[in-house]
């Protein structure tokens, strides 16, 4: 049971970073555009994306290569916002103009999340190898 309740916690964490990516990618395209505010009902949009997008993160638990995980993701992921943007009428693709920047800033959002958490990751194993090393010179 306790397995369950860990991979909901850990689906609502990456819901909430999926929803503060979209809102932030939705706010810079919209800001482009003369946009100042978000009407409830588009907020409900991007959270009903999110919760799919959220779903997303699981690839990394797959035994595929990190590449090819990557690559899924990503691919996935953009395409989703493109599908959402259709349905829920966003006009990320209204023109090649606008389509480019959202294109642009995408790749430059996911660039900077993905490399906040190499990093974050990277220093964490540091620091748990280094704990593990510790722990076995303690108990020889």
């Amino acid at each position: 049971m306790s397995k369950w309740i860990w991979k909901i916690a850990e689906w609502k964490f990456m819901l909430g970073l999926y929803f503060m990516g979209a809102v932030l990618l939705a706010s810079i395209i919209g800001y482009f555009h003369g946009l100042r505010a978000f009407d409830f009902k588009t907020i409900w949009q991007i959270f009903a994306m999110c919760v799919f997008g959220s779903g997303l993160h699981y690839i990394y638990l797959t035994k595929l290569p990190m590449h090819i995980k990557l690559l899924v993701h990503s691919t996935v992921g953009y395409i989703s916002i493109i599908l959402f943007s259709i349905i829920f009428g966003w006009n990320y693709i209204e023109n090649l103009n606008v389509f480019l920047q959202f294109t642009i800033t995408f790749v430059i959002i996911y660039v900077f999340i993905f490399a906040a958490f190499s990093i974050y990751y990277k220093i964490e194993n540091e620091e748990l190898n280094k704990r593990l090393e510790e722990y076995k010179k303690k108990n020889k």
